[in-house]
């Protein structure tokens, strides 16, 4: 038994081949944790990576986060802000009506993303002028009739989930902003 692995020996072999198992029984065993990496991503060890596609058509956004209304909740859960600014979008947010209408006074916005119910008075502040901004409403938890009833009246309305298609939709209404002009 003089090579055996099961004997300790001066090379210390057995301690080696413990360490080892140890080490590599620890990677099946952690569970995933989210570690901290170069610049502002978040990786999680053991899962994949979900990358944020970049716009082909970069837009000004205004998040119109009104307190009381659902979109907090729902960019929370959707992360809209940084997938938003991942994507390459301009973001800026406000929360009370007085500045929104500084916001929109300001003529710097693309798109106006407000709650479902909001999107109705944003829209009469916003106007419909040839540079107003489009509003997009994002509907969190809406019923089928407020759904049909929105998308009846807005080009583009998100609905709220863990989907990013409304990424490609944006892109793609802010590339006809473009072609006819009115894009910021």
């Amino acid at each position: 038994m003089r090579g055996s692995i099961w004997r300790a020996n001066r090379g210390g072999s057995m301690r080696r081949l413990l360490a080892a198992v140890a080490i590599a029984s620890a990677a099946f065993v952690i569970p995933a944790v989210p570690a901290d990496a170069c610049g502002d991503k978040l990786l999680v060890i053991g899962r994949r990576v979900k990358r944020v596609p970049p716009a082909k058509h970069p837009a000004s956004v205004l998040l119109y986060m009104r307190p009381g209304s659902a979109l907090p909740t729902a960019a929370k859960e959707m992360d809209l802000e940084s997938t938003l600014r991942q994507a390459g979008h301009e973001v800026d947010i406000v929360d009370q009506e007085d500045r929104l209408r500084g916001q929109l006074a300001a003529g710097r916005y693309d798109f106006v993303l407000a709650d479902l119910p909001d999107a109705a008075p944003v829209s009469r502040e916003a106007g419909n002028g040839p540079g107003a901004p489009e509003v997009v409403p994002v509907a969190y938890k809406a019923d089928k009739a407020a759904l049909r009833g929105s998308r009846e009246r807005y080009p583009l309305v998100i609905q709220a989930g863990k989907s990013r298609s409304y990424l490609s939709a944006l892109d793609k209404a802010m590339r006809q902003r473009e072609e006819a002009g009115t894009a910021r």
